[in-house]
């Protein structure tokens, strides 16, 4: 699924949403759809859900397992702080080369 013609691993973070999504044959891009899914389930509930920073270790290690394209969302939810699950968003979202909003 996320394998290019070449075979070569394409990382999600700081690329095209338009290349990853026909990169992985998805209409969503993969950290979108685990990390809504993700605080769906664990973060409804939480005060300050995308203002308060999840453990830095922690988003490096989310968004390396996201680039890689092996994370799952039964993965994500072991991470348990929605504050991380938040902030990968965020990251893909502010590192996208062309903005999704425009102001």
């Amino acid at each position: 699924n996320s394998v290019t013609d070449d075979n070569e691993m394409k990382p999600v973070y700081g690329h095209p949403l338009e290349e990853h999504l026909r990169v992985t044959n998805r209409k969503i891009a993969l950290p979108i759809q685990l990390c809504v899914s993700a605080l769906l389930r664990l973060g409804m509930e939480e005060e300050g859900l995308f203002r308060i920073a999840g453990g830095a270790s922690k988003l490096r290690r989310i968004k390396l397992s996201l680039d890689a394209c092996c994370l799952t969302l039964p993965t994500a939810l072991e991470y348990k702080d929605p504050h991380v699950i938040a902030g990968a968003l965020k990251s893909y979202l502010r590192e996208l080369p062309e903005p999704l909003l425009t102001f």
